[in-house]
């Protein structure tokens, strides 16, 4: 991961029927293809609604379980992305041990807000991400 960076959404995007996270890198934004239902999480999360409903998320219940079998989210992080395809590497750990499992990248991104873990991304990955164009519109 020597190559890798802090990511972070700077908003939710939308063309046609499409929705799009745009992503930053303080510098420039590329854009991810996103599901409405991924948007709907994310947007829940990312605006801390979550934080005071007594409706809990499938992933509150996850860490929830994770946290109760002393494990914690250490780390979040994308290595591939190629032609709308690619995974974020979650990174668990319980007494110095980490254990890792794969998600998607909208999944990765909804623990990293849920546990303040910063999101990194290989530098190989961001490049694949599209830059955004003028097509776009932010979703308020």
């Amino acid at each position: 991961m020597d190559n890798a960076f802090i990511i972070g959404i700077s908003r939710i995007l939308s063309s046609e029927s499409s929705l799009y996270l745009a992503l930053t890198d303080g510098e420039s934004e590329r854009v991810l293809p996103i599901e409405h239902y991924e948007s709907t999480l994310i947007a829940y999360h990312y605006t801390e609604f979550a934080d005071f409903s007594h409706i809990k998320t499938i992933y509150q219940i996850f860490l929830s379980f994770l946290k109760s079998s002393e494990y914690s989210l250490d780390k979040c992080h994308i290595s591939s992305y190629d032609n709308g395809i690619g995974y974020c590497k979650i990174t668990l750990i319980k007494k110095d041990k980490p254990i890792f499992f794969l998600t998607t990248i909208s999944d990765g991104f909804v623990f990293s807000l849920m546990e303040n873990v910063p999101m990194t991304c290989d530098y190989d990955a961001w490049e694949n991400f599209d830059p955004i164009t003028n097509e776009f519109e932010t979703l308020d």
